[in-house]
């Protein structure tokens, strides 16, 4: 497949495309602060990523920019090209790299960054112990991840039983979700 054609599909696919470079992400859910990712691409074996750019608001560290200064114009987040996804919760956010680890900043009051503690972070802070991430999902509070193996698990605020877990506990850490090893993808709303 040639590059025109490559593109033609990323156009389709996504909300917008800033230019041939970047690919612009926006969330309903944290209206204050947009996110993009920018090409080049990095590729190396299997791995694939991109920068990531942020600005907006940037209260309990939601830019993850190391800073809780808004930003009206983008900045990169860190200086490597290993982001693969994101996602946006109402004042976090949680991605997954190309290394399959997953990554989060800024509010943690229920968990949700998944670190096993309730510490709010302005730069990004490793998800879990557990490697092999394939795709994460934020919620208002709380974070759905799947790991390769087809299992799911999750973190965070819990009040709603919006983690699946049987309890209306919030946790700090990632738990695995049922027995089940046959999850395709998941999605999380803000409080299911």
């Amino acid at each position: 497949m040639n590059d025109n054609s490559e593109n033609k599909i990323i156009r389709r696919s996504f909300l917008g495309l800033l230019s041939q470079s970047t690919l612009l992400f926006l969330s309903q859910s944290l209206p204050q602060s947009v996110f993009a990712f920018s090409a080049p691409r990095v590729r190396r074996a299997k791995h694939v990523g991109y920068a990531l750019w942020t600005w907006g608001l940037a209260t309990s560290g939601r830019l993850g920019d190391g800073t809780l200064t808004k930003k009206s114009s983008p900045v990169q987040i860190g200086s490597r090209l290993d982001w693969v996804s994101i996602s946006a919760g109402a004042d976090f956010s949680v991605g997954v790299k190309s290394d399959n680890s997953i990554w989060g900043y800024g509010s943690n009051a229920d968990g949700q960054l998944g670190t096993g503690d309730t510490t709010s972070t302005s730069s990004p802070v490793r998800f879990g112990a557990q490697s092999a991430w394939a795709q994460v999902s934020a919620g208002s509070a709380h974070v759905l991840a799947l790991r390769s193996d087809a299992t799911l698990w999750a973190t965070g605020k819990n009040s709603s039983g919006q983690l699946g877990d049987g309890t209306l506990t919030s946790q700090s850490s990632p738990v695995r979700i049922g027995g089940n090893s046959d999850w395709l993808m998941v999605s999380a709303g803000a409080t299911h």
